[in-house]
């Protein structure tokens, strides 16, 4: 079972935030929570100016954040080039985010990553996934299930989440990777049926060595 992870919030909001290749995004600024649960919605990154947006902000889908507390940082897994596009805004002027179509924009560009659609026809958009093509939308569907699924897991405090993977297909989530018992295989299949959108689960999930 992983150990919860205690933090104040001026610990957190210190912390900075890295791409999978190690590159330096900047540091998180702001928490933005959920005024009736208290629960994490965004992480509002500062880049320092370096992606040439000045005094600009980005505020990070939080499941899209991967905590990393023995390097005091964050992993978010995106490039510099699509981070530079991404929606942002005025250190002085913060954006309404309670508005349904701010939420919707941000969540649809940090769903997927704009930088690696390939070009089709017009009016064609898809992703190519083996020998099918999978469209756009869908494709943004499955990874935004797929992590509020992880979310959810990770925020249950039962796993070890490095050892845990989670996709989704067509609504379909399937569980891969090691868990300690059966008892957490069990609550991780139940956690994956609650999520709001997910159609069907696939638990392979199989028991550490250990256990």
């Amino acid at each position: 079972m992983s150990k919860p992870v205690v933090l104040s919030m001026t610990v957190l909001t210190g912390y900075k935030v890295r791409n999978t290749a190690g590159e330096d995004l900047g540091k998180l600024e702001e928490l933005v929570l959920d005024d009736s649960g208290g629960r994490a919605l965004y992480g509002v990154l500062h880049t320092g100016g370096f992606l040439g947006l000045g005094n600009h902000l980005i505020a990070i889908p939080w499941k899209r954040l991967t905590l990393q507390p023995d390097h005091k940082g964050f992993i978010l897994n995106i490039d510099k080039e699509t981070l530079e596009r991404a929606p942002s805004f005025d250190k002085e002027n913060w954006p309404d985010m309670s508005l349904p179509e701010w939420r919707d924009s941000v969540e649809t560009y940090f769903a997927y990553n704009p930088a690696e659609e390939p070009l089709k026809a017009e009016g064609s958009e898809y992703i190519d996934d083996g020998p099918h093509s999978v469209p756009i939308e869908r494709a943004r569907e499955d990874e935004g299930l797929a992590h509020r699924v992880e979310f959810e897991l990770y925020a249950a405090n039962a796993f070890d989440m490095s050892a845990v993977q989670v996709t989704a297909q067509n609504r379909n989530i399937t569980l891969e990777g090691r868990v300690g018992s059966p008892a957490e295989c069990i609550l991780a299949n139940n956690i994956a049926l609650t999520v709001d959108g997910v159609r069907n689960v696939t638990n392979n999930l199989r028991l550490s060595k250990a256990a």
